[in-house]
């Protein structure tokens, strides 16, 4: 039996020793270098995805912003197209009650507040063709619908001066609108015609159609609201 010398048995020790605590030291090295790029990653991963968060607020702050100017603007519009459609039907019915005489001079004053009505609508009109794309479905829905009763009482209220005198084919077209688009207005008798009935009853439904955007306007700006607290506790 072959005895080892005690100094090769130091050296065995020492050697395995030393690989021991080298093989030790690599791993931690290895473990720490996986820990450091696994904790970089993750802060990578969460800075982008904050990041995200950030961009989607951001963009649903200005979609948001962009949406409720845009509503605002074309409620102040349908108010001045409102304001204008009640001067054009006052001075219309101002006109229709008074004595015959200085007719150059009535002629004048609808046609100057008539242009009025016509400037704001149209200008409304134009605004909504070039900002529609800001809005929701739901709020192109409900304001074309709007839209399509507005032309409709615009025109008759710019034809009610001489509706008295109107021929049977006009007066039918107006009857077959009021029936088609459901205008809140009473069909007109040929042989009994009431000119300021017929235009106070078209300034009432406008001034529905106005109530319509305003609470319209409103449901949006709450529900936009609830949006931002869920996503913001």
């Amino acid at each position: 039996m072959f005895g080892l010398d005690p100094h090769d048995i130091n050296t065995i020790l020492f050697t395995s020793l030393t690989s021991a605590i080298v093989t030790g030291v690599v791993v931690y090295l290895i473990q720490k270098s996986i820990e450091n790029s696994f904790n970089k990653r993750l802060e990578e991963f969460r800075a982008n995805i904050q990041y995200t968060l950030f961009e989607q607020q951001t963009k649903f702050t200005r979609t948001y912003q962009k949406k409720i100017e845009t509503l605002e603007a074309l409620h102040q519009k349908i108010f001045l197209f409102l304001k204008n459609s009640h001067k054009l039907a006052e001075v219309t019915k101002n006109i229709l009650s008074a004595s015959p005489g200085k007719g150059k001079e009535r002629n004048a004053e609808i046609d100057e507040a008539t242009e009025k009505v016509s400037a704001a609508y149209f200008d409304y009109l134009h605004f909504y063709a070039e900002n529609r794309l800001f809005l929701p479905d739901k709020s192109i829905e409900v304001i074309e619908g709007i839209n399509l009763k507005l032309g409709i009482l615009f025109l008759f209220l710019t034809l009610s001066y001489g509706i008295h005198l109107a021929p049977p084919n006009i007066i039918s077209w107006a009857n077959q609108g009021i029936k088609d688009f459901d205008i809140n207005i009473k069909k007109i008798n040929p042989k009994k015609i009431n000119a300021s009935s017929f235009i106070d009853q078209i300034m009432e439904e406008i001034i529905d159609q106005e109530e319509i955007f305003e609470e319209h306007y409103k449901s949006i700006v709450m529900d936009n609201g609830k949006s931002i607290v869920k996503d913001h506790p």
